[in-house]
């Protein structure tokens, strides 16, 4: 996994917004951003703000990913032969955190397979993966 996924930088941010909440109600004003001799603002606040941010993201990733199409029965049939080559290079690059539009890209070029097809090949591979491992 990714160590710098929204989910984990959401968890990461939660814990370290709640770490300056509990010193900002010890009274330690540490963490405090001062605006002129008048006005301070917690800082804990701020990094909630991003912690909550990061969490929608994570869930908008995840809701897209849920919605994207599949590999129709006509790409098995035009292109199956040729993905099936390409599958260690697809595991590989994905593997290394490739961003997807950068696979489908490269394998345009090199195998001539459109990246449509290759992104939904991805997606389909990711949740058979995904279903492997829940089942187990």
């Amino acid at each position: 996994m990714n160590p710098r996924t929204p989910l984990i930088l959401g968890i990461a941010a939660t814990v370290v917004a709640l770490a300056l909440l509990v010193a900002d109600a010890a009274g330690n004003d540490w963490f405090l951003l001062h605006f002129g001799s008048q006005c301070a603002f917690p800082l804990w606040i701020l990094v909630g703000i991003y912690a909550a941010l990061q969490f929608t993201v994570w869930t908008t990733q995840r809701r897209a990913a849920a919605s994207a199409p599949e590999l129709t029965e006509d790409d098995v049939a035009r292109w199956g032969e040729a993905l099936e080559r390409v599958t260690p290079v697809i595991v590989t690059m994905y593997g290394s955190h490739t961003p997807l539009r950068e696979i489908a890209d490269s394998l345009q070029t090199s195998h001539g397979i459109p990246p449509d097809v290759t992104i939904r090949y991805i997606i389909t591979l990711a949740r058979l993966m995904r279903a492997r491992d829940s089942s187990r």
